[in-house]
């Protein structure tokens, strides 16, 4: 199986990757799920923890049918003998909208400390 390539874009500063349910569909109706990719800087994850759910708003990641409800952003755990991220990693952030306009939501650093 071949790897997609699909085109990141700007908004309002934060590189998107936007993916829909069904191939070659556009994001309008019926067409579910919806996921977006994100390429966040260390200062745009922080912004982004403070509130997930207003970053997805102010930064219009869903403009069809924003998300009304999100649960907390899942991240890798943390203790002895784990590498904490890099301060000043970039993170990849995964949120997939589903029905009824509710969100999950995955966060992942770029980097880690040696």
């Amino acid at each position: 199986m071949a790897w997609n390539h699909s085109k990141w874009e700007k908004v309002r500063g934060v590189l998107v990757l936007r993916l829909c349910g069904i191939p070659n569909g556009d994001h309008d109706g019926e067409h579910w799920p919806r996921i977006v990719i994100l390429d966040l800087s260390a200062r745009q994850y922080r912004k982004f923890r403070e509130d997930p759910l207003q970053f997805t708003i102010d930064h219009d990641l869903y403009p069809e049918q924003p998300i009304q409800l999100m649960c907390d952003c899942a991240k890798l755990p943390t203790g002895d003998g784990i590498k904490k991220p890099d301060p000043d990693s970039r993170w990849t952030v995964i949120i997939l909208h589903g029905r009824p306009s509710s969100a999950l939501c995955l966060a992942g650093p770029q980097s880690q400390r040696r």
